[in-house]
């Protein structure tokens, strides 16, 4: 179209290199970078990432630089920065950007030098993942999935919940992060550790973290992964929490996929119950959620689970670890039932 044409020859005129905008429009949108069924929902940064060694030949910015699932420049394999190397800060979106650190002054010949001493070839993952000018990528809709899913498990490694996000969240050397998340996939016992990072909670979760203690994230449950943890079904699960057998860290949320607990406080509970009592001589009944006496009527496992843990019906878990499985007393099971009806 002729006004692209201007357009473009304007700006080669000032950039004094030839410049083609007719790809901007399929480069600024591809299907791929979004998707609601994704851990990280929206694979495009809003944070800026250089080469180090681009900005030392040829100052300019790559439009593949705002991917988060891009880790280096393909023309020198050079990693992209997020933060300066010297002082730590985040680069900030600036003309000052194109001589080096506007904090503390680092210029980019200097770190260009010290890059270019040892360069990796990329991955065939990393090269899989490389847009072409028009924005395609040969990794498919799974690939992506299970990229940014192991994104967040890199970011963080030691946590039961792992939730997604609308977006990648900016987290001091996003680059490293993502080679790690790379590397999880390709050679998932090889690959090494890198430091936690909070950008990958949600708001709401870090508000519920007290002391300071980071370490409390570690140990955040959710309402599914909890079921699974003790092995029952979430309806089970919905009876014991509506009556407070397992206090959550955000009770006043009433949605049950935003209620989160903490495991060490729950298994403290569990723990108190677990095969140490006797039954002394008196006739016993083990229950399992199938078990014909809870099968008929209202009444479920996750009443009785309740009412053990809350100590209205004597009972106890015969299997450590176990906890589809409450062994009561006969005669306490049927008064109880009585109870209930």
């Amino acid at each position: 179209m002729p006004e692209q044409t201007a357009v473009s020859k304007s700006l080669s005129e000032v950039l004094n290199r030839a410049i083609d905008i007719s790809a901007f429009k399929e480069q600024s949108y591809q299907k791929w970078y979004f998707d609601e069924h994704r851990m990280l929902r929206d694979v495009r940064i809003d944070f800026p990432r250089v080469c180090q060694i681009c900005f030392d030949e040829d100052p300019h910015m790559d439009w593949r630089w705002g991917l988060g699932t891009v880790a280096r420049c393909d023309k020198h394999n050079a990693l992209l920065l997020d933060s300066c190397p010297n002082c730590h800060e985040k680069y900030q979106w600036h003309t000052s950007l194109i001589k080096g650190c506007s904090n503390c002054g680092l210029a980019w010949q200097q770190l260009a030098e010290e890059t270019k001493l040892s360069i990796p070839a990329m991955s065939p993952i990393e090269k899989m993942l490389l847009p072409d000018e028009s924005g395609q990528i040969a990794a498919t809709d799974s690939d992506i999935r299970n990229i940014c899913r192991s994104l967040v498990r890199a970011a963080r490694p030691y946590d039961i919940l792992q939730e997604s996000l609308q977006r990648i969240p900016f987290s001091h050397m996003h680059s490293e992060l993502l080679l790690n998340a790379l590397e999880r996939i390709e050679s998932p016992w090889t690959h090494s550790i890198v430091t936690e990072r909070n950008e990958y909670i949600r708001p709401f979760r870090r508000k519920l973290c007290l002391d300071n203690d980071t370490q409390q994230y570690r140990f955040h449950i959710g309402y599914r992964e909890l079921a699974n943890h003790l092995s029952i079904t979430t309806t089970d699960l919905r009876v014991a929490t509506k009556a407070n057998a397992f206090p959550r860290l955000n009770p006043r949320v009433t949605n049950v996929r935003d209620q989160i607990f903490d495991l060490r406080v729950v298994n403290k509970i569990l723990h108190k119950f677990e095969g140490h009592l006797t039954m002394a001589n008196a006739k016993s009944v083990t229950l399992s959620p199938r078990s014909k006496a809870l099968t008929q009527g209202s009444i479920s496992y996750g009443h009785v689970l309740t009412s053990v843990l809350n100590q209205e019906l004597v009972g106890y878990f015969p299997m450590e670890g176990n906890y589809s499985l409450i062994t009561v007393k006969v005669e306490d099971l049927d008064s109880w039932l009585k109870d209930q009806t």
